[in-house]
């Protein structure tokens, strides 16, 4: 029987039959401003909160953006070294920061680091990977390249029970080509979008899953909140 792992956001794990399959790697995907970073960092918070750790690979931000960001939420870790970050940011300074890549072409230390970080967390029972976001990888590294740096980081996330991961792409930076063979690496896409001021998501694809198709509403009050769930399941 597959392990499910909460996400702990209200409606999401009722879609997926009590929680995200382990060992999967998932795309979330929409334009800019549709909620795919809240929603990751709320996911990682919760598995913070419930003792789990996160190695945390971003883009646009600090390590210490990140810890205030999950700290402003009320999302301390319990345990400091529950948070793995890696930093793939200040190589814009012109100096690698601690844990991080050279540059957003340092494929092979991407890999590298999110290897060291799971490993770290292995005495863990629940372990979340963000990659925040694929979308600045493909801009400036050859898409082949990211394309099998994915398929080597899904493999270490599928290594042991209790991972899974979140990687992040900006809907309208890419061809119909890319975002096809990204989800085809992925075990699961989460599609997020706004409508007028309505927020959407659905899932189009999750391993393992009977889940609904259809756009369903969501909610940020502070968090992710999907709304009427139930009506997608009469």
């Amino acid at each position: 029987m597959i392990q499910r792992i909460a996400s702990g956001v209200k409606g999401l794990d009722d879609l997926l039959q009590g929680g995200i399959p382990s060992q999967t790697l998932l795309l979330v995907t929409g334009p800019p401003g549709s909620g795919k970073s809240t929603l990751s960092t709320e996911i990682a918070g919760n598995i913070l909160k419930r003792g789990g750790g996160v190695v945390y690979a971003i883009t646009s931000d600090t390590p210490n953006g990140v810890r205030n960001k999950l700290r402003i939420r009320g999302y301390e870790p319990p345990e400091p070294e529950s948070l793995k970050i890696v930093d793939c940011f200040s190589w814009r300074y012109g100096k690698p920061g601690e844990n991080g890549i050279r540059n957003l072409t340092d494929l092979n230390g991407l890999s590298l680091r999110i290897k060291e970080g799971l490993a770290a967390l292995k005495d863990k029972k629940e372990v979340l990977l963000v990659i925040d976001s694929l979308s600045d990888f493909l801009m400036y590294s050859e898409k082949n390249s990211v394309y099998k740096a994915l398929q080597i980081i899904s493999g270490e996330v599928k290594r042991k029970q209790g991972r899974f991961g979140l990687v992040v792409l900006e809907e309208g930076m890419h061809t119909s080509d890319v975002l096809n063979t990204v989800s085809y690496i992925m075990d699961g896409v989460i599609q997020m979008k706004m409508e007028g001021t309505k927020r959407l998501l659905r899932i189009t694809k999750m391993v393992e899953t009977n889940h609904p198709l259809n756009w369903i509403e969501y909610e940020i009050k502070g968090g992710v909140e999907i709304i009427c769930v139930r009506e997608f399941f009469k």
